[in-house]
């Protein structure tokens, strides 16, 4: 790389050695690190004294310790010479040269001497005084507004979350029905029916077919209805669903209690535990009875329960609960704490874990990968294609769904549409048919604009009359060809970031950790600009903590973690969508912290992400969790980061808005690292991936496949 001079009178590299060169002693500074530091003002060209003091202040009063007037009396000094020799504003522009020798990239050891460039920029030599220079995280220094809501709002959003609370009781617990027949290996055909919600016809006329023993994936836009359909056949809302079919749907956290976690499951059998608590009640009668008639009865009654515990398998059911907790990333550990001890994910994977335990009728599943790491998924993918009942899954995982999937149903126009196959079958079946539909459409429209043409041009005359007539009934009789109506396409834009230079963000032999407990150690990760990396490991393995050490939120205990004094870092974490304002609209939403936007820029930057129209005024507490998450992104980008940090970003998001997603981050000017198990968006979005794995963040040198 070499530097490109715009201006012959602009100050060059040796005027400013010479400027700063007094201010810098020798026996503290060997070369490297004063050309280094020289160098830097070069590239950066500070305009004035507080931009010169956030690039050399901390080499002032860290390595020199200067005390803090002494810092400002210097950078005050040098940008006043900066400015008589004539340095501008405007930035140098750097030009590719081409490398005397080829290199391998995967061999080059970022962040070594041999990674110097003909700026001699070295990362490494920032590593000195590593207790002062660490990443202090995002301090919003915007104002915050606060919106006062008047109390009829308020009782409304009560009203809502009163409903889906007593709806959320009013489900019946989940229990193992050990007496099945042949009666509950049922098919479900209802030719009509339709559902509203709060005045609203989302499905109209349409029909529910299910097939038993088929793997159907729910899909469709967010926000369309996905989530309501599921929870009116899990209550038999829709009028034909058999009454005595046991139907489970995992949407919710379970209800926390003090039981440990293998306990909880193993109560769903409800009958199990009857028996062994009988067993024991008359093990503790036949200790203490005399009479042998007494003894006799017992002893008949014990044989009977005892009979009846193995006819239902009861020895097996705690190897079965172990297995499936197992499977869902649980530890045995884990197995005695009570349930109250763990968090949202893992009590959905609670929840998830008894559906599985009990194997209803019709089980329900909506986003169930979403609280899995990879390896769960992959199990959960394993287990499933074995489910002997009926399967009904809202999912927007490409690969999960076509790995699973029997069957697609697609939720459009407020009907619901079959095809057989996963996803990709889908796409393809779909593709074909809306081309066929378009041909047979546009034959149709030339076929009616000729016959129409034959009517208006012989209508008035007597000797084609009956010609006339017989056209206006074949127009009639003729059934029209209706064109398929795709979705709109889904489109997001990502802001064009200011440039900075690397080193942007930083971790060097960090190690970091929560009250002196280290997570990861030595860990070694440089962002910049042009990043694309995907973070995978199992749950409980420390991405979470990478992600915050990144951020700023906790302290590396040992080694560096650097940041550029322009960063500005955007993350979007996991559970984002929980921290909304539920009263507030996500235009209030991002006002709150942006308060010097008009309504208008926000609503336009809101469109930029999908939130549209009277969608951007309505209350969170309405919005689907897709359309939550299309908020938090547009507010985490309001600031044009640099660097964007994101756990998991796919949950919730539809599989258009997911596509969306994929294509403005690969358009998307700016560094990013992304937590995920979503195989095809790391494929699309990433070109190198980083595993965490015994406490060590390494690069992996193949394929998220591989």
């Amino acid at each position: 790389m070499s530097i490109e001079q715009n201006d012959k009178n602009d100050v060059s590299l040796e005027e400013i050695n010479q400027i700063i060169k007094p201010y810098f002693s020798s026996d503290q500074f060997d070369d490297f690190l004063f050309n280094y530091i020289a160098n830097m003002i070069y590239i950066d060209r500070p305009e004035n004294e507080n931009e010169l003091k956030s690039l050399i202040g901390d080499y002032l009063s860290d390595r020199l310790k200067y005390p803090e007037d002494k810092k400002n009396q210097i950078c005050k000094d040098i940008n006043i010479k900066l400015h008589k020799s004539g340095i501008k504003g405007n930035r140098k522009a750097i030009i590719a040269e081409k490398l005397k020798y080829p290199i391998k990239l995967m061999d080059v050891n970022v962040g070594s001497k041999n990674t110097i460039t003909s700026l001699s920029f070295d990362p490494n030599a920032l590593t000195f005084q590593m207790d002062k220079m660490y990443a202090q995280g995002i301090v919003q220094s915007e104002k915050k507004i606060e919106f006062t809501f008047d109390k009829k709002k308020i009782k409304e959003m009560e009203k809502f979350m009163e409903e889906k609370e007593k709806m959320r009781e009013s489900i019946e617990e989940v229990t193992i029905n050990h007496d099945k027949d042949e009666s509950h290996k049922v098919d479900i055909n209802i030719p009509s029916f339709t559902i509203h919600i709060g005045g609203k016809t989302l499905i109209k006329d349409a029909t529910l077919k299910i097939s038993f023993g088929r793997r159907y994936i729910l899909i469709g836009r967010n926000g369309i209805g996905k989530t309501t359909l599921l929870n009116h056949i899990m209550r038999k809302e829709i009028d034909g669903i058999p009454k005595h079919l046991q139907i489970v749907h995992v949407e919710q956290e379970t209800i926390l209690n003090d039981n440990p976690l293998l306990d909880e499951i193993l109560l769903c059998d409800i009958e199990r535990t009857k028996l062994l608590n009988e067993v024991n009640e008359i093990n503790k009668k036949l200790l203490n009875e005399k009479k042998e008639n007494e003894i006799k009865k017992l002893s008949q009654k014990l044989i009977e329960v005892n009979k009846r515990l193995q006819d239902i398998d009861a020895s097996e059911a705690e190897n079965k609960a172990k297995f499936v907790l197992l499977g869902l990333g649980f530890h045995e550990d884990d197995f005695t704490k009570k349930t109250k001890e763990f968090s949202g994910g893992w009590r959905v994977r609670i929840s998830l874990a008894k559906a599985l335990f009990v194997m209803p009728d019709l089980l329900l599943l909506d986003e169930p990968t979403n609280h899995l790491d990879m390896n769960a998924v992959m199990w959960l993918e394993d287990y499933l294609n074995n489910w002997p009942y009926t399967l009904i899954i809202v999912s927007h995982a490409r690969n999960f769904i076509d790995n699973i999937a029997t069957d697609i149903i697609h939720l459009q126009n407020q009907k619901l549409t079959y095809y057989k196959g996963n996803y990709t079958d889908f796409e393809k079946t779909r593709n074909d048919q809306i081309k066929l539909n378009h041909r047979l459409h546009e034959a149709q429209t030339r076929k009616i604009e000729h016959i129409q043409e034959f009517i208006d041009r012989f209508k008035y005359k007597a000797s084609r009359a009956s010609s006339v007539q017989s056209r206006i009934k074949q127009l009639n009789k003729m059934e029209i060809v209706k064109e398929i109506l795709d979705d709109p396409s889904c489109i997001f834009i990502f802001p064009k970031p200011d440039k900075i230079n690397p080193p942007v963000l930083r971790l060097d032999k960090a190690d970091l950790g929560y009250n002196g407990k280290t997570i990861l150690e030595k860990v070694n990760l440089n962002i910049d600009m042009n990043s694309r990396i995907a973070l995978v490991g199992a749950n409980g393995s420390g991405k979470t903590t990478l992600l915050k050490g990144l951020d700023g939120k906790i302290i590396p205990m040992n080694g560096l973690c650097y940041r550029h004094s322009k960063l500005r870092l955007a993350v979007f974490a996991q559970h984002h969508i929980d921290q909304l304002d539920l009263y507030l609209s996500p235009v209030e939403q991002i006002k709150k912290f942006y308060p010097d936007n008009t309504d208008e820029q926000i609503r336009n930057h809101l469109g930029k992400f999908g939130i549209t129209g009277n969608l951007s005024l309505r209350p969170n507490y309405l919005l689907s969790g897709g359309q939550k998450s299309r908020v938090c992104l547009a507010l985490i980008v309001m600031n044009n980061p640099q660097i964007i940090l994101m756990d998991e970003p796919t949950n919730h998001l539809d599989l258009d808005a997911i596509n969306a997603l994929s294509i403005a981050l690969n358009s998307y000017e700016g560094g990013l690292l992304v937590v995920s198990h979503d195989q095809n968006f790391v494929e699309i979005v990433c070109n190198q991936i980083y595993m965490i794995e015994n406490k060590k963040c390494k690069q992996f040198r193949g394929s998220f496949n591989y």
